[in-house]
């Protein structure tokens, strides 16, 4: 039965030479995919998860072109001339009226080995049972090893994403990143269609493979928040955390993700002066309610150490009772998403910012507090 279910999920391979148990990206861009055959989960606001298991001693590099499909080995031998190039344009194979977001992780290990797809609920910690095309699909985590990178995010149909010219996400190797993870969160399967006519039925994710070293490394670096909104009211919920590595990333692309709450999510970059005066410079600032994709950074500052980094949700309810920061869609999310490079051939360690208890307000109570606090933080 796992057989059959799993039958369709195959690797596409457009320009691949292939060897006995290996695959080998040949000089011209080679199509790939991380795909699942569409059906209804029998819950809502289901997370599942599958993967992608990149085996190679030489690093890899996600960039400017992207496709992805289920539970498959990219193994790739090393190669003394130059470096292998996982180069990506991420093009999304879903529909908000199916999928309420995607995620593709970058991880060590895998949160479960040895099956196609696992139940990866609520983030992981969600016990409740998922019966996906009449399979119960076993309960894990999204990485079980290592640092849980996010490499890529979807909602609300946003459209393809390109990176700039030679920029790339690095994986395999010695990078800690050895399996691509693609979580989907599904809606209300009472609403979902019945029926799912691209990609042969399936939906997920496209990368593109080549050979080509990339200098510019890229990374995402997420600013969440916890905390609560008032009934009929609005509310900011805010976070904020110091850039404490020795490094500069420079931006160039920012992602925000609500549910219906919110109405503007804006990022920044706050510096500090001598005489504790805060200088705000705009990363990005976008209305949640519109395709969430990322969009290109509405300023090119550098962040570097002891910078700020800084987010701000406005939401407004006018529900008669709270609503509290989870996993579902009658809950709500405030993530503001940062995509950046840098030159020196190290991406950050530390790829959230989650911090700024009670979150409401957090800029103005935080110790020391963030002071000039832009006017239009909550307009567009």
């Amino acid at each position: 039965m796992v057989s059959t279910l799993y039958q369709c999920i195959a690797l596409t391979l457009l320009n691949i030479i292939i060897f006995p148990n290996e695959i080998v990206a040949a000089s011209v861009p080679t199509d790939m995919s991380i795909l699942i055959p569409y059906a209804k989960p029998d819950k809502p606001d289901s997370y599942m998860c599958t993967l992608l298991s990149v085996v190679s001693s030489s690093r890899l590099y996600i960039g400017e072109q992207c496709q992805l499909k289920s539970f498959h080995k990219l193994k790739i031998p090393s190669t003394k001339s130059h470096q292998m190039s996982l180069t990506v344009k991420f093009k999304p194979i879903a529909d908000m009226g199916s999928v309420h977001h995607m995620l593709l992780y970058g991880c060590k290990s895998p949160g479960i080995t040895n099956k196609q797809m696992w139940n990866c609920g609520s983030m992981g910690s969600d016990g409740k049972d998922i019966h996906y095309r009449g399979q119960r699909l076993l309960l894990g985590g999204i990485c079980s090893e290592g640092q849980q990178r996010i490499l890529y995010a979807w909602a609300k149909n946003a459209p393809n994403l390109s990176l700039p010219e030679g920029v790339a996400f690095e994986i395999s190797g010695d990078t800690g990143i050895n399996s691509l993870v693609l979580q989907l969160h599904f809606g209300d399967p009472h609403h979902m269609p019945t029926n799912w006519n691209l990609a042969n039925g399936q939906i997920g994710l496209t990368l593109e493979v080549t050979r080509q070293k990339h200098e510019k490394l890229a990374g995402v670096y997420v600013l969440v928040t916890g905390g609560s909104i008032k009934p009929k009211s609005t509310t900011f919920l805010e976070t904020a955390c110091v850039m404490e590595e020795h490094k500069t990333i420079y931006p160039f692309a920012f992602r925000t993700h609500s549910h219906s709450l919110g109405k503007v999510i804006s990022g920044y970059r706050v510096r500090v002066n001598e005489a504790g005066n805060c200088n705000w410079s705009l990363i990005g600032k976008k209305d949640p309610q519109l395709p969430q994709m990322f969009y290109p950074v509405e300023l090119s500052v550098p962040v570097t150490n002891g910078d700020i980094l800084a987010a701000r949700c406005t939401m407004e309810s006018d529900r008669d009772t709270v609503t509290y920061i989870g996993s579902t869609r009658n809950d709500e999310m405030c993530n503001f998403y940062i995509m950046y490079y840098v030159t020196d051939g190290k991406i950050l360690e530390k790829n959230v910012c989650f911090f700024g208890w009670p979150y409401e307000n957090y800029w103005k109570n935080a110790s020391p507090s963030l002071n000039n606090i832009p006017k239009d933080a909550s307009t567009l």
